[in-house]
């Protein structure tokens, strides 16, 4: 959610707009730099969540309730759980 839905009319002032660091992609394209007429993405800066609790899916657990996933973690489980209180 971002430009062009309510996102903005709803949190009103709070949200503000940010330029991209990364240039546009240019579709079929491998250039690195913007040519004229293209720039850089405008983007909607939303506010951190702060996270009362997280639950997420382990691949090992035990009857004394604890857990550990193996692996590389695709979803960023690992960064919910440091960020919940």
């Amino acid at each position: 959610a971002g430009l062009g839905s309510d996102v903005r009319a709803f949190w009103g002032d709070e949200l503000k707009t940010v330029k991209s660091p990364y240039p546009t992609p240019i579709p079929g394209s491998l250039r690195s730099c913007p040519p004229e007429g293209h720039g850089y993405e405008e983007l909607v800066a939303m506010p951190a969540l702060n996270l009362d609790a997280a639950l997420v899916h382990q691949n090992l657990g035990d009857a004394q309730g604890n857990a550990a996933y193996t692996g590389i973690d695709p979803y960023f489980d690992d960064l919910f759980l440091m960020s919940a209180e």
